[in-house]
């Protein structure tokens, strides 16, 4: 009988280890196909990351493209403004006095070309001693109707000599310019440092016409400019160029000829401000693109950038967004679904490895069961 119970035991212990080692799963027998799931899943992520950064890199590019783009002509735009004001203004050192037909025809061809152009004008400086032979000499070229408008007195004017167009601002011709202290303080500056500024944006008509000026200095001829002093000795007056804000800006986007709209493509994928510091209302909104209106308030753009656009002396801030459904369903999609293809075919290389490792081990434990039947 003790043989017997010994006999069984024995049976029992052999059946049990008979079993642990028959487990075809056990971690013992499918670790490899672990660790290959581990790679997989790895590889998956991987994946992952660079689609996404490839989408994220080629949407960058093409922000950034549309930015140029618009950058570009603002910048030919402004080139080709600043050029009028230094070419204009370099007719004072060909001759002594330049007139009005020499003036008007000069003025003519940027006037008629450029609808942003308000003006482009010459501001003499005249001392109150002498205004009545100023008067005379100035009607002698043909502004039969030329009156002075002099808000107060004072020992000097900088009043407007020359005007074009002419027509659209006989009400400015006479004016004493420097009574507008945005357009005085950096006409000053021009002189202390010798070069071509602008003003900042502001109101200089009565039509509310929001505008800048491009400033150069105009010296009396072959006079000495090598020094401050000298320079403010011999100060004949200003060239100015008058541009409409909004106009300037459109024309650089759309194109005009003839004041007639050519309606070139602009970019759609931004929309964008154009932001002014000014003296008193601070960072001020002087433009916006055409789709600004459009997007919600509450829309978070995915890029945005913000650049500075070079005028003279000073510089509009530019800040640029993304449209709403700048990125296509696709681009936001996509980075998911390969991930999504990528886990389901990891899981199912994962089963297969696993059902290859372990069908000699289920083979056996089949037949043990049977055996043991």
């Amino acid at each position: 009988m003790k043989n017997d119970d010994i006999k069984n035991e024995f049976e029992n212990i052999m059946k049990q280890k008979s079993s642990k080692s028959s487990n075809p799963f056990s971690l013992k027998k499918t670790y490899s196909a672990y660790i290959i799931l581990i790679i997989l899943l790895i590889i998956s992520y991987l994946i992952y990351s660079v689609t996404e950064k490839q989408i994220q890199n080629d949407l960058n590019n093409q922000f950034d493209k549309a930015v140029s783009s618009i950058m570009n002509r603002f910048e030919v735009q402004y080139e080709n403004k600043y050029n009028i004001v230094k070419s204009t203004s370099g007719l004072y050192q060909l001759v002594i006095e330049v007139v009005r037909d020499y003036f008007d025809l000069y003025s003519a061809v940027p006037v008629k070309t450029y609808p942003s152009i308000l003006s482009i004008s010459y501001i003499e400086k005249v001392y109150d001693r002498d205004l009545s032979i100023y008067k005379y000499f100035i009607s002698t070229q043909g502004y039969y109707d030329y009156s002075l408008k002099l808000p107060k007195k004072k020992e000097y004017y900088y009043t407007i000599h020359h005007i074009m167009p002419y027509e659209r601002n006989k009400h400015r011709h006479g004016f004493d310019i420097s009574t507008q202290e945005l357009f005085y303080k950096p006409a000053w500056k021009s002189v202390i440092e010798n070069k071509i500024v602008a003003t900042e944006s502001y109101v200089s008509r009565s039509n509310d016409t929001l505008s800048f000026f491009l400033i150069a200095p105009i010296y009396i001829k072959d006079s000495k400019t090598n020094t401050e002093e000298n320079r403010k000795n011999n100060l004949k007056g200003f060239l100015a160029l008058e541009l409409d804000i909004k106009k300037f800006f459109d024309e650089a986007l759309i194109g005009f000829q003839d004041e007639k709209d050519l309606r070139q493509p602009t970019d759609s994928l931004v929309y964008f401000e154009v932001i002014d510091k000014t003296t008193y209302d601070g960072e001020k909104v002087v433009y916006k693109s055409s789709n600004y209106d459009n997007i919600p308030i509450d829309f978070k753009p995915e890029k945005s950038a913000t650049i500075e656009l070079p005028i003279a002396d000073r510089k509009f801030t530019i800040k640029f967004y993304s449209i709403p459904n700048f990125a296509t369903n696709l681009q936001k999609t996509l980075p998911t679904g390969v991930l999504a293809v990528s886990l389901l075919l990891s899981f199912v290389f994962f089963g297969f490895v696993i059902s290859v490792t372990t069908s000699r081990a289920r083979a056996v434990a089949l037949a043990d069961k049977m055996t043991e039947s």
